[in-house]
């Protein structure tokens, strides 16, 4: 399988320097789908999680304003 990621959102997450959560717009070539994905790390341990972009953009955050703002908005430094 074949993925295109764009990392849109990065945020700490705990009391390491390395606790973070990092979001990342995922494009499968083999589907022709989108989904989002979460990678995050808190205290040593890490994880992963999958969205649909719908299902993401339904709960209300930082990181979907994010994604909208990577996906629509024209920014001066763009």
């Amino acid at each position: 399988m074949a993925f295109i990621e764009r990392e849109f959102f990065r945020s700490a997450s705990g009391p390491s320097a390395a606790d973070e959560d990092v979001w990342f717009l995922v494009y499968d070539q083999e589907t022709r789908g989108l989904f989002v994905r979460h990678d995050w790390q808190v205290m040593g341990r890490n994880g992963a999680e999958a969205f649909d972009v719908d299902e993401f953009l339904q709960e209300p955050g930082t990181p979907q304003e994010a994604l909208i703002d990577a996906l629509f908005l024209l920014r001066e430094d763009a």
